[in-house]
């Protein structure tokens, strides 16, 4: 999403032409939940390229904006201020009939928990499990809703001394779509449930981060030129630092 969405804008900006070359079944996937998200029609330009390659988190779009020949992106992308300016329009590109999805009540808590959860073995998760359960005791809140892919009685337990704890595992849009209506939502180190926080309306993001050995924090408080940079600074993102357990 973060490469279609990208290259939208700058096609859309330079009057070009947009083509996606991605494996047929990430382009699938793209077009079959999103219809509105294809290719753009523009100016078709194969010289002088200019390439953004190399799975690299950083664009120069100011020297992209006033290249004129071709572009050729092969990256992450994956930093706020390339997308919130464009919200609006984004918005529209990953729009879906939603109406079928089951959707929390305003009151609840939605907390995506990424990875597998082994009771003793948390090597799998990206944020500890003391560390969503800390941020949801101090809150007021409806029913506490864990989306996860992984559902066990083992994470359950794990939530043991939270009140009104439920889970939800469904399939791929059934689950982005509970979550994007989420009015508050605590998302770990992924990219999915940050897609559905951008393309919904919650009040209130409670993002864990940290920088420490046992969970890959790429998700970093301070995040140098090429390091993942997704959570703005602002009244709707809170970022919660995480030590040792």
């Amino acid at each position: 999403m973060f490469q279609y969405a990208i290259g939208r804008i700058i096609a859309e900006g330079k009057g070009y032409k947009l083509e996606i070359s991605d494996p047929e079944n990430r382009r699938d996937l793209l077009f079959k939940n999103f219809p509105a998200a294809g290719g753009v029609n523009g100016k078709e330009v194969k010289e002088n390229t200019m390439a953004c390659a190399h799975d690299l988190q950083y664009l120069d779009m100011d020297a992209v904006m006033g290249h004129g020949g071709c572009i050729f992106l092969h990256g992450y992308w994956q930093k706020h201020y390339y997308y919130f300016p464009h919200r609006d329009k984004i918005f529209k590109w990953f729009k879906y009939d939603d109406s079928a999805y089951e959707k929390p009540h305003a009151d609840d808590i939605v907390i995506h928990i990424r990875g597998k959860y082994n009771e003793g073995n948390r090597a799998d998760l990206l944020v500890p499990i003391p560390t969503f359960v800390q941020i949801v005791k101090s809150l007021d809140y409806r029913n506490c809703v864990l989306v996860t892919n992984d559902p066990s009685d083992a994470l359950l337990k794990a939530f043991e001394g939270v009140k009104n704890v439920t889970m939800k595992s469904g399939d791929t849009m059934s689950d982005f779509t509970f979550m994007r209506y989420a009015k508050r939502l605590i998302i770990p180190q992924s990219t999915f449930s940050w897609w559905a926080a951008f393309l919904g309306n919650p009040e209130k993001v409670y993002v864990p981060m940290a920088i420490r050995g046992d969970y890959p924090c790429a998700w970093k408080m301070c995040p140098a030129k090429e390091d993942v940079d997704l959570i703005p600074i602002n009244d709707n993102y809170i970022r919660v630092r995480f030590n040792e357990q």
